[in-house]
């Protein structure tokens, strides 16, 4: 009887291995693979979107760092006119203010970004007349 018992045991183990549902579990199924694969590549393409923005975003704050310098070095030196100063095109405008020994400085530093298109910051300040006496 114990023979006979362990026998059928071990044709159970035998045709539970060789079934169906043993060959189901032994790897992933091609759609798993390709749905796997699918949100790696939109994850990557996602990375390489905000890599690109945020070099852009870089570029642009780093053309506002040297119009702020460019203006500064222009106010700083009463330089009077338009230049062009590292692709930057600087034009400074003084109006006196009648009656007080003041004059009204404003510094326009304009630039072409890398898509064509124009940025500009103006700074305003002021100086003494050194003309004008009070």
């Amino acid at each position: 009887m114990k023979i006979g018992s362990s026998w059928s045991v071990y044709r159970m183990k035998v045709s539970l291995s060789t079934g169906a549902l043993a060959k189901k579990k032994q790897g992933y199924l091609l759609i798993e693979l390709m749905i796997t694969l699918a949100m790696i590549a939109l994850c990557s393409f996602l990375v390489a979107q905000l890599q690109a923005h945020m070099a852009q975003q870089y570029y642009e704050a780093e053309q506002y760092l040297k119009a702020v310098n460019c203006a500064n070095k222009v106010f700083e030196e009463r330089l009077l006119g338009t230049q062009e100063q590292d692709g930057h095109t600087i034009k400074t405008i003084v109006q006196s203010v009648e009656g007080l020994a003041y004059m009204h400085v404003a510094v326009t530093v304009s630039w072409e970004t890398g898509r064509g298109l124009s940025k500009n910051i103006t700074i305003h300040g002021g100086v003494l007349n050194e003309n004008e006496s009070m």
